[in-house]
């Protein structure tokens, strides 16, 4: 048949080509394209045919590839998990010691959220948006003055400090209210005597964060990973809200020293039991 060389020389020492020879050489050689274009179709298929090996490694690479894709997934999901877990310990200890030492303040915020959300949405996103202004013309009127320039190593800390604890008080605000009212929508199946601020922000605190878990377990499957990373970038949002909503509650009601924005509620009505 035909004799076809890539990058060498034909040497034959008693033997006959009767088909056609070619030699292929030269700088940036395709050899492949030039093989198919050399001897047709068909022996372009038995040379494709014969990279079995080559094949195999790259189906091996491939397998290893989505292997490790989802050990990556198993091992974020189960940190994002851990994670979540100790965000919620954290929050549900700092909420514990809040209603231990200051449980009035604690139901005021509360109270204000349940009675005055939308003003209170609207109060923390404006509070918000101002939060960096009023930080650089507190930082501008102290330079200016004198007296004022010691005061800096005080304000500079001391002013996203207090920031972040209104935020998390008003977070943890939200969280009692959103216990309350699913214990009022639940009065018939929870004994009256185990509601109390502990059970209302921990069981608020459960309905923030038990959809974030969740959603960290569906990006361990692999195949449901977007289904978790869309609940989990909701849960994030419903968090940001609900830590507005309760940093501007903590304003209006002035870190749970004013009732001005609350209901009054009814007075209670007994029943005669005889």
């Amino acid at each position: 048949g035909d004799a076809i060389v890539t990058g060498g020389s034909l040497v034959h020492e008693g033997g006959q080509v009767r088909g056609e020879m070619r030699t292929l050489d030269g700088p940036g050689l395709d050899v492949s394209g030039a093989v198919d274009r050399a001897v047709g179709p068909g022996a372009a298929i038995q040379a494709r045919s014969n990279d079995g090996p080559d094949r195999e490694a790259d189906r091996r690479t491939r397998s290893d590839r989505d292997d490790d894709s989802w050990w990556d997934s198993i091992i974020g999901g189960f940190a994002g998990v851990i994670s979540t877990l100790a965000l919620g310990f954290v929050l549900a200890g700092v909420g514990g010691a809040l209603v231990f030492y200051g449980r009035p303040y604690l139901e005021t915020v509360s109270d204000t959220v349940r009675s005055s959300t939308l003003r209170s949405g609207a109060t923390g996103l404006a509070a918000t948006f101002l939060a960096i202004p009023t930080f650089v013309i507190l930082i501008v009127s102290l330079v200016v003055s004198i007296v004022g320039i010691p005061f800096l190593l005080v304000a500079i800390p001391l002013y996203p400090l207090a920031l972040f604890a209104a935020g998390v008080f008003g977070l943890l605000g939200v969280a009692h209210a959103i216990g309350e009212r699913t214990a009022e929508q639940s009065r018939d199946g929870i004994d009256l005597r185990r509601r109390n601020s502990y059970s209302y922000l921990f069981t608020g605190l459960a309905m923030l964060l038990v959809p974030h878990l969740a959603a960290h377990l569906l990006t361990m499957t692999g195949f449901l990973s977007f289904i978790g990373v869309l609940l989990s970038v909701l849960t994030w949002l419903a968090i940001w809200a609900a830590a507005t909503v309760g940093f501007g509650a903590v304003i209006l009601s002035r870190a749970g020293t004013r009732r001005t924005f609350v209901k009054s509620a009814p007075d209670p009505i007994f029943e005669n039991d005889d």
